[in-house]
């Protein structure tokens, strides 16, 4: 019986980060361009995921992410709604 825990850690953690490899690398299947306005200046990004929600959140990150300086700020900029957002599918 002591044995068996030990197993059933291991076998729990191979599943875990199986699911997480998997997850990482599964393929993209939408991409956006969501576009913000910045200091009076268009901010565009692109992003890609599995569906077009999920792609349009990666986008708006980017834009967010690399533009709006401070946490406050940067929680105001995933909270707007993008001034243009183009999604395309393969």
């Amino acid at each position: 019986m002591k044995r068996l825990v030990p197993l059933g850690i291991g076998a729990g953690v191979l599943i875990f980060l199986g699911y997480v490899m998997y997850s990482s690398v599964a393929p993209a299947t939408v991409s956006c361009e969501v576009c913000l306005v910045f200091d009076g200046e268009e901010v565009c990004r692109m992003g890609a995921g599995p569906t077009r929600e999920a792609a349009a959140s990666a986008a708006q990150e980017s834009v967010c992410g690399g533009n709006a300086m401070g946490m406050i700020i940067a929680e105001r900029c995933r909270a707007r709604p993008p001034e243009r957002l183009t999604c395309s599918s393969p």
